[in-house]
C-alpha cells in the first residue's frame, strides 16, 4: 500500500530536477522499493531540455512516474492534474529546485497517521546558505494588507517559521503534505490562481472544513530558489491572488478596501520608480494596476 505520493512539478527545471530526484532516492530508496512511497513528476510544458533529463531520470529510477502536459497549467493546475495519477493516502508537494536533507519526511507521515485531524503538515525550507525561509504564515486580513500597502510587511509578520510544532493558518506549497481525500473534498487547488496564494487558499478551505494546519520544523529541505518565475511575475500574481481570495471568500466591502489599499501601494511604487528611474518598479506595479483593473471588471465595475 502506498502511504505517500511525492509530487514534483517541473517547468524549465533542467538545472536542478536531477539533483532533487537523486536526493529523494538517497534518503528514501527503501520506501520506494517497498512501494510505501512513490514519486510523480509532472512537467508543465517545459521549453528547455527538461524533458530529455526526465527521460534519463526515468531510465535511472524505473519507479518514477513521469507525465507531461502540452500546456503550462500553472502551479495549481499542474499539481491538480498530477494528483490524478497518485495512489498514496498522503500527498507531498515539493518544489523542483529543492534538495531533501534527511529522513524526517517519515516522521511527517507518522504524525499525520497518528493525528487524523491534521489536514496539512508543512516542513521547513532553507535557502542555499542554510538560512530558514519563512515557510508558514497567517491569512491576509485587512490589517496585514494595510501594513503591506504602507511598506511595513515585516511588521505584519504574515509569513514566519515557528521553532516547534505549531498550529498555523497556512504553510508553503513548496513543502506541503496533505491528506489526499481532504485535498479532493475541498476542491483541490483553485486553478484561478495560476501561481502564488493558492497554497494559502487551500489551507483556508481545509481549515474551514475542521482540520488543523500544522508546521513541523524538524523536516528540512534546501531550496535553491532557481524557480520558474521572476520577481516581477511574483509581485503581479500575488496582487492578483490576494484580490481574488477576497472576492471569493470575503465581503464585498472587504474586497473593495483591499483593492484600494493595493492600488495605493502600486501607485506609490510607480511614483518612486519614476523619481529614481527604476524600471523594475515602474513596469511591475503598472502591470499590478492593470491586474487590479481587470479584477474590477470581473465584478462589474
Amino acid at each position: 500500500m502506498v502511504k505517500l505520493s511525492i509530487i514534483i512539478l517541473t517547468y524549465n527545471s533542467s538545472h536542478y530536477i536531477k539533483e532533487c530526484v537523486a536526493s529523494i532516492f538517497s534518503f528514501y530508496s527503501r520506501e520506494m522499493e517497498k512501494g510505501e512511497f512513490e514519486l510523480i513528476i509532472f512537467d508543465n510544458a517545459s521549453s528547455d531540455d527538461t524533458i530529455e533529463i526526465l527521460k534519463n531520470i526515468k531510465d535511472d529510477y524505473r519507479d518514477v512516474k513521469v507525465f507531461r502536459n502540452e500546456k503550462n497549467l500553472g502551479f495549481a493546475g499542474g499539481m491538480n492534474k498530477a494528483v490524478l495519477h497518485s495512489n498514496g493516502k498522503l500527498i507531498l508537494f515539493i518544489n523542483s529546485d529543492t534538495v531533501v536533507n534527511d529522513r524526517n519526511i517519515i516522521r511527517m507521515v507518522n504524525l499525520m497517521e497518528m493525528d487524523e485531524k491534521i489536514g496539512v503538515l508543512g516542513g521547513q525550507m532553507l535557502d542555499s546558505k542554510g538560512i530558514k525561509e519563512l515557510s508558514a504564515g497567517r491569512f491576509y486580513n485587512l490589517m496585514n494588507v494595510f501594513l503591506l500597502a504602507v511598506g511595513f510587511e515585516r511588521i505584519a509578520n504574515v509569513r514566519f517559521s515557528p521553532e516547534k510544532n505549531e498550529d498555523v493558518d497556512f504553510v508553503s506549497g513548496g513543502f506541503m503534505m496533505v491528506r489526499k481525500d481532504v485535498f479532493i473534498s475541498v476542491g483541490e487547488f483553485d486553478e484561478n490562481f495560476f501561481m502564488y496564494v493558492e497554497d494559502m487558499e487551500l489551507c483556508f478551505n481545509i481549515k474551514k472544513s475542521g482540520f488543523k494546519i500544522m508546521f513541523y520544523p524538524y523536516a528540512k529541505i534546501k531550496h535553491h530558489k532557481h524557480g520558474s518565475s521572476s520577481r516581477s511575475f511574483a509581485v503581479v500574481n500575488i496582487y492578483k491572488g490576494i484580490l481574488y481570495f477576497y472576492r471569493k471568500h470575503k465581503s464585498r466591502r472587504s474586497y473593495f478596501m483591499v483593492k484600494s489599499l493595493l492600488e495605493v501601494k502600486a501607485s506609490v511604487a510607480i511614483f518612486i520608480g519614476i523619481i529614481t528611474q527604476n524600471d523594475y518598479l515602474k513596469q511591475t506595479y503598472r502591470r499590478s494596476l492593470e491586474v487590479l483593473k481587470h479584477e474590477s471588471f470581473k465584478v462589474g465595475l
